[in-house]
């Protein structure tokens, strides 16, 4: 219980960080009004300037940022304050440790092209008379090539990083591999598989196509024959962030992320 008579009550409270603390005022419910105006940002110096902070000020805590309320009790209103940080200071980590974990690796396509060969179909040998004789049927053909390498579980290295700041972080990273399907049957070979892969190109088989407008979206443009399946975000394994998540934990803004240090060995490749 605190004692209401007092115009404010300070106090501190732990952090993740062992080596910093985020500061509490409670403030009493009478220094409130309608035209009270609280902005998050303000220091505690500068906080309800009407308000007296006992030893805040005296303790070195009189720049610590306002970063959020602590609710009410016993007529007192509560507010956090953190401790100020340079934008160097926001990006080094209080806590990091690298370990080796799970991972999941999409499939990638790292070649795929095509070309004709000649295959012999039926080779008979033989004599009439003394004379040798031969017949070798062949056909040409359009086949595929191309290698991959295939995803899964895979143990790779990662460190798991965490910062503090009294306000919230703007440049958490989103971006992870983002696999697409390829897939096609042309000139009798076919693929469909999802994977990470650069620009894939399958020419259109079929000639002298008529478009009817009366089908499809009426702005459409026209387009190329052929399929086209864009590259992805990322063609092939690259380091990348696991995680990257914040949140508010006693007024300070804490900040988790995990990220791939080192790639893995690759597996074998899959040639065809």
């Amino acid at each position: 219980m605190m004692d209401a008579r007092e115009p404010t009550h300070f106090e501190t409270r732990p952090t993740e960080d062992v080596g910093e603390v985020s500061a509490l005022l409670w403030v009493n419910e009478t220094f409130m009004h309608a035209s009270t105006t609280i902005t998050t940002g303000t220091t505690l110096a500068a906080f309800l300037p009407a308000v007296p902070k006992g030893d805040a000020l005296t303790r070195g805590f009189g720049d610590y940022l306002l970063s959020a309320p602590a609710g009410k009790r016993d007529g007192y209103h509560g507010y956090l304050f953190a401790k100020p940080k340079t934008a160097v200071q926001k990006r080094t980590p209080f806590r990091s440790v690298t370990k080796v974990m799970p991972v999941s690796w999409p499939n990638w396509l790292r070649n795929l092209h095509g070309g004709m060969v000649e295959r012999v179909l039926n080779m008979e040998s033989g004599a009439s008379g003394a004379t040798a004789t031969s017949n070798t049927v062949t056909r040409r053909e359009f086949q595929d090539r191309y290698e991959l390498i295939p995803g899964g579980q895979i143990s790779t290295e990662v460190m798991e990083e965490e910062f503090h700041s009294p306000t919230p972080f703007t440049d958490l990273d989103s971006e992870i591999p983002v696999p697409t399907h390829v897939r096609y049957f042309y000139k009798g070979t076919q693929l469909s598989i999802d994977c990470l892969h650069d620009d894939v190109f399958v020419p259109e088989e079929t000639t002298g196509f008529e478009r009817d407008d009366e089908f499809g979206m009426i702005a459409a443009q026209e387009l190329p024959p052929g399929q086209f399946f864009p590259r992805t975000n990322f063609i092939g394994w690259q380091p990348f962030t696991l995680t990257d998540t914040q949140e508010l934990v006693d007024g300070v803004w804490r900040r988790f992320t995990r990220r791939i240090t080192k790639l893995p060995p690759l597996p074998e490749a899959i040639r065809f």
